[in-house]
């Protein structure tokens, strides 16, 4: 019984032991108190290192081997920034008693080893756990910051840009069942901006880490936890984002900070942001009416940037010729979105009704409205001043309007139908919208009896409204509300008319139209007036009536035959005509009437004959006349053709006019009307000839097209001169002549190539050029297409072509220029932010220039360092749909190009061979500025023909940056490495090679800032850094000396200056060895005589013999790097 007693008892305090030992930070006490109480559970072996050893080994003494000094493969050089390491070198020697050296002790625990049944009952019991997401609140406290460190509490005032600062204090609950792997997500505000992807360790001050954190773009946060949270309790910690607010935030300017936690309440910090505004205080001014109104209403916002502005008064005086109307005075709450528009909110229910206002402890934006009287109703510019006094500070703004007000009347002719003889004519009566009595509301209309007869019953009149929105509305006004009347009284002698009277006052505004019929016998193609009178004063109108008898046209143009085609009418109202007799002259000469295309019909399409009905007598180049042998009493046609000649027109006058004059006799009365006609042919025809241009980007060639006699001259032989001012080559076999069909007119379609031609290369007028010569005569027009290179290759902006081409009557010269889109281009810088560095590009020579020894300069900011790894080079293809454009090719081998860094941060990248097509050049540079910064490239081509020194492409960015983990940006330092002979450490050495990488989150190397070397003080600075963590890396040792042993080290900057020693052994330098020899049992006791072989690791023997003297030591000078 009590063996089975005994044995629950040592069950139940097994599994008490097994269920302490899974609690976190208990199983390291439960192992010690273990050790202590068993002397057998941990052994001590003692082994003896000297200090002051240059090299940290021990020999074992109960083990047959050689002492091996340093293999020339094993760095012998200290630390850097490290104490010098010592030249004496103590090793415990071999010995047959077991032997100590003396010096520290270093104890090794050997742990004692649990039974398996132990550890698979400790197994079993442990909780079996999955990574999973943490749904239970975490997040504490967040607070935020501004650039000062000022705590932004409920209600602060922001701008868009300013810089803020989420501080969050989290912990997990006590006690968790969370395991490594397991994630906390939440989300940022999303009026942070969030410039780059961050990542992070979550770690405590000793630098154990208990997980990780990453925030996207896009503000969301993981914490990703490992096995330290299953190790240790009350685990807990902080979480900082540096960042800004969004420049570009929209919506109410009270903005709710959000922070969406999981297993919590939203976060919600609400701030003011102040809206992008740029004047608190406006005026606006706003007339009833465009045309006669009869008020202004004002309108003045002010605050609309949201500040505490305290008590403000506001003055108005209203301006001279406008009087306040009373009562109307309303005050508004204005609201204002982030973009800066207002929008008119709640009235205000306070008694606000005059100037000056007061109002009480502003804080929000207000809109006032008031209406004031116009007294006079003239033409006039009313400006009208506000003044906002607060805080003791005086701030104005101004409004004006412009009065316009119509006559009280305007008359108007409209439109002629020459069929009916009716003539349109509209009358704008009390444009001033006054109020009239009965008598004034009427007027007067007289014209010339003889030419016009009114038509009573054509009377439209419509009266002027307005609806809401101001817009003019017209209404029917019954004929039974006014009365037209046939009249001369009052009227000038010889005129007649009408009285227009409405039959009871008004005051509005009206619109009276109606129609006035044309006698057909009038004088033609004179002007017919008409004039109303009333309200005090007359407006007339005119009108020239187009005659009946005669009206001419041009018909169709033929290029290829160089005809025209014209048309006369005549007696249009079928009229009994006598003695009619059509007379057609050419005033500008050029033409030529073809008799036997003229024709003659009535209005049936019958045709008139020749000699019977009519007589034409050909006046060649001066016209024609046809005199009708019968009187003409039906509409009549005339059709007919013209040659026209360009050579011939009279003071080389480009348009060809035909004016036809028509004389007839109607009851006994002669009348005469005349009619004209132009045309004017298109400008191949008018230069008989045309130069036209266009140049290939890919192949880098001119094409020029010449279109020669376009006048279709008979010419025996014509001959092309061409040259260009910026001489370029032409390819003489690349010309292609084809004749030309005109008919169609322009420059006419291709009808079969032309072959016999000769061409040869000459100079004309000093440039290179070409005669090109037909071989036999010709009577068409010719297109010529060829083309040619700029021999040199350096494309400019633009190149011009002339041509001139004798043989026709009057030689003609043709000029046409070519526009080369990027031409004298050679360098154009394009930059874009990326989170913490900016992506460059430039656009280097897409002039497409034939170069040697071409290179791009680069001088950045002094707030950036281009990183030399991030190069590539492009080449840049012309696009082949959007002429002038490349698009990005195939990437230049790194071989063909060289990037030479220099110390003040600018950079050359030169081409190893000559260039002929444009290259996109990318890069980045590390951003090494605070938020708000300004960074700038400049940049230029140098090469043998051409660049851009003298006018350099620049770019400018303002930074904007994310900082996370506590972080910080602004302050800049400086780290000066010096270089000292680590022998010798007075003795500086130059032309070590030293990099400084920016670092990432887990401390590694990022990027290479910049590479340097140390000069003759054996000194090298990297400046203006930022404070924080960067990695130094030795390159490259001076000559005769091996790179650090440690030759990478963290450095943090967090002062103006500070200064890093490094040291380097040289590569072939002598030691000594130093070895005392003790007795095992008592290492006071000095052992003489004792022998030694120097052997490096192959077995080589360095020295043959080393022995102690009387002291039990041997000093011997041994190589510190063996070959």
């Amino acid at each position: 019984m009590k063996n089975k007693l005994m044995l629950l008892l040592l069950s139940i305090m097994l599994i008490f032991q097994l269920a302490l030992s899974s609690l976190p930070g208990m199983a390291l006490a439960q192992d010690q108190d273990r050790n202590d109480a068993s002397g057998d559970v941990m052994t001590n072996d003692t082994v003896m290192v000297d200090e002051e050893a240059v090299n940290h080994r021990t020999v074992d003494s109960t083990k047959q081997e050689s002492i091996k000094p340093q293999s020339k493969d094993e760095d012998v050089s200290g630390d850097i920034a490290t104490k010098e390491p010592s030249s004496e070198l103590v090793i415990p020697l071999k010995n047959e008693e077991k032997e100590a050296v003396e010096k520290k002790e270093v104890s090794v625990k050997k742990p004692q080893i649990a039974s398996k049944e132990i550890i698979k009952e400790a197994v079993v019991s442990k909780k079996l756990s999955t990574k999973a997401a943490i749904e239970t609140k975490i997040i504490q406290t967040i607070t935020y910051t501004d650039k000062k460190g000022n705590i932004i509490n409920q209600g602060a005032e922001m701008a868009m840009g300013d810089e803020i600062t989420l501080k969050a204090d989290w912990a997990l609950p006590e006690p968790h069942s969370y395991v490594a792997g397991d994630t906390y997500s939440f989300k940022l505000p999303t009026q942070l901006l969030i410039a780059s992807e961050q990542q992070g360790n979550l770690q405590d001050t000793s630098g154990v880490i208990f997980g990780t954190y990453t925030i996207s773009k896009t503000g969301d946060v993981v914490f990703t936890f490992n096995d330290e949270i299953e190790k240790q309790s009350i685990i807990k910690g902080t979480f900082e984002v540096q960042s800004s607010l969004k420049e570009k935030l929209s919506g109410n300017p009270n903005q709710e900070l959000v922070v969406d936690v999981p297993g919590a309440e939203d976060w919600i910090t609400g701030i003011i942001v102040k809206p992008n505004v740029v004047e608190s205080l406006t005026k606006t001014g706003i007339l009833d009416k465009a045309k006669n109104p009869s008020k202004v209403t004002w309108t003045i916002d002010f605050n609309k940037k949201l500040e505490k502005i305290g008590d403000v008064t506001i003055t108005d005086p209203v301006p001279v010729g406008l009087r306040f109307i009373s009562g109307s005075m309303k005050v508004y709450e204005l609201n204002v979105d982030l973009n800066g528009t207002a929008t008119q909110g709640a009235q205000i229910t306070e008694n606000y009704t005059k100037f000056p206002l007061t109002m009480k402890n502003v804080t929000k934006a207000y809109r006032i409205v008031y209406e004031t009287k116009i007294i006079d109703k003239v033409n006039a510019t009313y400006k009208n001043k506000v003044t906002l006094t607060a805080n003791g500070k005086t701030i104005n703004a101004e409004a004006s309007v412009t009065t316009s007000y119509l006559e009280a009347m305007d008359k108007k002719v409209g439109a002629y139908d020459p069929s009916t003889h009716l003539l349109n004519w509209t009358v704008k009566f009390n444009q001033k919208e006054d109020a009239l009595t009965k008598a004034q509301s009427s007027f007067i209309d007289y014209y010339d009896g003889q030419k016009l007869d009114v038509q009573t019953k054509s009377f439209i009149v419509k009266e002027l409204s307005y609806d809401a929105a101001g817009k003019e509305v017209w209404t029917s006004v019954p004929a039974s509300e006014y009365t037209v009347t046939r009249t001369s009284s009052g009227m000038p002698a010889g005129k007649t008319g009408f009285k227009f009277e409405f039959k009871k006052a008004v005051n509005k505004t009206y619109l009276i139209d109606y129609q006035t019929f044309i006698n057909p016998e009038t004088v033609l193609n004179t002007s017919v007036a008409n004039t109303v009178s009333g309200l005090g004063g007359e407006w007339t109108a005119n009108k020239t009536v187009p005659n009946s008898f005669l009206i001419k046209v041009k018909g169709k143009e033929n290029y290829e035959d160089k005809t025209i085609a014209w048309n006369v009418t005549i007696n249009y109202d079928k009229k009994i005509l006598s003695n009619v007799r059509i007379t057609e002259t050419y005033p500008n000469g050029g033409l030529l009437l073809r008799p036997s295309t003229v024709v003659i019909k009535n209005s049936a399409d019958v045709a008139l004959v020749v000699g019977t009905d009519y007589t034409l007598t050909d006046n060649k180049e001066n016209g024609f006349d046809i005199t009708f042998l019968k009187d003409v009493t039906d509409k009549l046609t005339i059709s007919y053709v013209t040659d026209y000649d360009t050579t011939k027109t009279i003071n080389g006058k480009n348009t060809f006019k035909n004016k036809a004059t028509v004389t007839e006799t109607i009851n006994g009365t002669d009348y005469k009307a005349d009619g004209e006609a132009t045309f004017t042919p298109g400008t191949e025809s008018q230069n008989n000839g045309f130069k036209s241009g266009d140049y290939d980007y890919s192949k880098k060639v001119f094409k020029w097209t010449l279109g020669i006699n376009y006048n279709q001259e008979s010419i025996a032989q014509l001959v092309v001169t061409d040259s260009s001012p910026q001489d370029l080559i032409t390819d003489l076999n690349s010309f292609k002549i084809v004749k030309l069909d005109l008919t169609a007119g322009g420059v006419g379609v291709e009808a079969g190539e032309f072959t016999n031609f000769t061409v040869v290369a000459e100079q004309i007028n000093g440039h290179a050029g070409f005669r090109l010569i037909f071989n036999e005569a010709i009577s068409s027009a010719y297109k010529i297409t060829y083309e040619a290179k700029d021999e040199d290759e350096i494309i400019i902006k633009e190149y011009t072509n002339n041509a001139t081409v004798t043989g026709p009557k009057t030689p003609s010269k043709l000029t046409a220029k070519i526009p080369v889109l990027h031409g004298d281009e050679y360098a154009i810088k394009h930059g874009k932010q990326d989170g913490d560095v900016i992506n460059w590009s430039v656009d280097f020579n897409f002039a497409q220039s034939s170069l040697t020894h071409a290179s791009l300069i680069d001088k950045p900011s002094d707030n950036q360092f281009i990183l030399q790894e991030s190069f590539h080079v492009y080449f840049a293809e012309p696009s082949s749909t959007k002429k002038g454009e490349f698009v990005k090719g195939d990437e230049l081998s790194p071989t063909l190009y060289d990037i030479l860094m220099n110390d003040d941060g600018s950079f050359r990248l030169k081409f190893k061979q000559d260039i002929h097509e444009g290259y996109f050049i990318e890069y980045q540079s590390y951003i090494n500025a605070p938020t708000g910064a300004i960074i700038e490239n400049k940049v230029y081509a140098q090469s043998d023909q051409a660049g851009t020194e003298t006018n350099p492409s620049s770019e400018k960015i303002t930074v904007v940056l994310t900082n996370s983990g506590g972080t910080a940006s602004g302050e800049t330092g400086a780290v000066t490495i010096k270089k000292v002979d680590a022998i010798t450490p007075d003795k500086v050495l130059k032309d070590a090679v030293f990099t400084i990488w920016n670092v990432d989150s887990d401390g590694n190397k990022r990027f290479a800032l910049k590479t340097l070397k140390t000069n003759d003080a054996g000194e090298v600075t990297f400046d203006q850094l930022l404070y924080k963590d960067y990695i130094i890396v030795e390159d490259k040792a001076p000559d005769g000396y091996k790179v650090n042993v440690n030759a990478q080290s963290t450095v943090t900057v967090n002062q103006d200056s500070q200064e890093l020693t490094v040291k380097n052994m040289p590569l072939n330098t002598a030691g000594q060895l130093a070895i005392k020899k003790v007795d095992a049992k008592d290492a006071t006791k000095l052992l003489a005589g004792a022998e030694f072989k120097l052997m490096n690791i192959g077995n080589k023997v360095v020295i043959d013999k080393i022995v102690t003297d009387e002291e039990g030591t041997a000093l011997v000078d041994v190589p510190l790097v063996i070959e």
